[in-house]
């Protein structure tokens, strides 16, 4: 993310910063207590808080989760009584964005993934197709039992490429 940024002109500020345009919340491995005292108090002062997205946790190699940036956020909404605007995944506007920058038709466009609240949320929402792969953070179960829907349910992401060339 922080590539990102820096690749588009935005200029990343330290900690000790006095004051900020925005403040933007990402996945961050190395997420410390000054980073989340700075976001903490640019956040209170008015500061716009933004944040990438609303995953809760990151899932590992070896089957074990971190905290994401859903998890992060709801920290400093805890210390500051102040949500974030979040971007990306699950809202329809992600979907317009992509469809407006490919040229593609929703018809013609799905979103894999492996969370019904973020992935297949985001396909609901955007009116495109759904593919859920039960090989990260969502099981069969919780499909079952949420109103969430997939359009498709699939062990992994190999299986996609199994079933198109059926």
């Amino acid at each position: 993310l922080e590539k990102q940024f820096l690749e588009e002109g935005i200029t990343l500020l330290p900690e000790e910063t006095e004051t900020a345009d925005f403040v933007v919340q990402g996945f961050d491995t190395t997420y410390e207590y000054k980073k989340m005292e700075a976001v903490c108090r640019l956040v209170s002062e008015g500061v716009p808080f933004l944040a990438t997205n609303i995953d809760r946790v990151c899932p590992m190699k070896d089957g074990k989760f971190i905290p994401d940036c859903g998890s992060m956020c709801k920290m400093v909404t805890h210390a500051t009584g102040i949500e974030p605007k979040f971007v990306g995944k699950p809202f329809k506007e992600t979907v317009d964005f992509i469809l407006d920058k490919t040229g593609t038709a929703p018809e013609r466009t799905a979103m894999v993934g492996d969370r019904l609240y973020t992935d297949i949320k985001t396909a609901v929402n955007g009116g495109i197709c759904g593919i859920c792969v039960l090989s990260g953070e969502v099981t069969y179960e919780e499909i079952v039992e949420s109103d969430v829907k997939p359009d498709y349910i699939l062990d992994s992401v190999k299986d996609i490429y199994l079933e198109l060339i059926r």
